[in-house]
């Protein structure tokens, strides 16, 4: 062996070292899939999938009622909120249900080179109203 070849050897394992996990460990993968194409479909199934996670009775008074924010702008911020009753809500499920709704149609929006109005939604004000948390008119 030369010695250029001697000198890059140790680069190479090490690259071929550092390129892929471990065997038997998979990489954690959140939101859509990496490869995969994003459709209108899917970011629908996503929204659907959020609502049903978001329960909005339960609560006994307006303050325990809460908003969160829903799906993804092409220009950036929330398309829409949803409002839910934490209490009957699991909020740790609706919460990962959003970002990977937010992320999916962030993607779509990209690959599919949309534009919006740019207009802010601001967080809705909620209310309870007949046992069922609302956002406010």
């Amino acid at each position: 062996m030369n010695n250029a070849n001697t000198l890059l050897l140790p680069f190479v394992i090490v690259a071929f070292a550092c390129s892929s996990p471990p065997a038997g460990e998979q990489p954690q993968v959140e939101g859509p899939p990496p490869g995969g194409t994003i459709d209108k479909a899917m970011v629908a199934r996503l929204e659907e999938d959020a609502r049903a996670l978001a329960k909005t009775e339960g609560c006994a008074g307006t303050g325990e009622c809460k908003a969160a924010p829903m799906g993804a702008k092409a220009c950036g911020g929330p398309r829409a909120w949803i409002v839910y009753c934490p209490l009957t809500t699991d909020e740790v499920a609706l919460t990962r249900k959003l970002d990977e709704l937010r992320e999916a149609e962030e993607r779509y929006n990209r690959e599919s080179g949309l534009v919006s109005d740019c207009a802010l939604l601001t967080e809705p004000r909620v209310e309870l109203n007949n046992g069922v948390c609302r956002a406010a008119p």
